[in-house]
């Protein structure tokens, strides 16, 4: 006797639901960014002013009794510092004391317009780099965005 088998069904997918709910998020998430964002400078702002310092220039608010939903015990506002070498102020400071030579390192780099130029002919040359060889030396990638079609009011 044969045995009977059942098959699964896939459940039926409705895309424009899914679609609706993403919409909903994505809404959400930009209004919830902008009401974040106010908040946090308003918060910046607190700190800036009323914020206890420390040696590091961090400011600080504690509220070690009584924390914010159970879960935050102070705030922070975190002094970052970025060094960044200015080349026009430096190129100017190591030639005056006449270290400019020892200071600098000459780069190679490729010219793609030169390839480019090489690779296609015009009325006056003919290309000297194949089509494969150009493709050869291009590393090619390819991703895939989800981009909603909107309606433009």
């Amino acid at each position: 006797m044969a045995e009977k088998r059942m098959r699964r069904r896939r459940p039926q997918f409705n895309i424009r639901e899914a679609v609706h709910h993403w919409l909903t998020c994505d809404d959400a998430e930009k209004r919830f960014a902008e009401e974040r964002g106010k908040h946090r400078e308003v918060i910046l702002e607190v700190l800036a002013a009323e914020g206890e310092e420390n040696q590091q220039g961090h400011r600080f608010i504690w509220w070690p009794e009584d924390p914010v939903d159970g879960r935050i015990k102070g705030i922070k506002r975190e002094k970052r510092v970025s060094k960044v070498l200015n080349p026009e102020r430096a190129e100017k400071i190591l030639k005056d004391l006449g270290l400019w030579q020892q200071c600098i390192v000459k780069v190679i780099e490729i010219d793609e317009a030169a390839i480019l130029g090489f690779a296609y002919d015009t009325p006056a040359v003919p290309a000297k780099i194949s089509a494969d060889k150009l493709k050869e030396m291009y590393d090619i990638s390819e991703t895939y965005a989800f981009v909603p079609q909107r309606i433009k009011a």
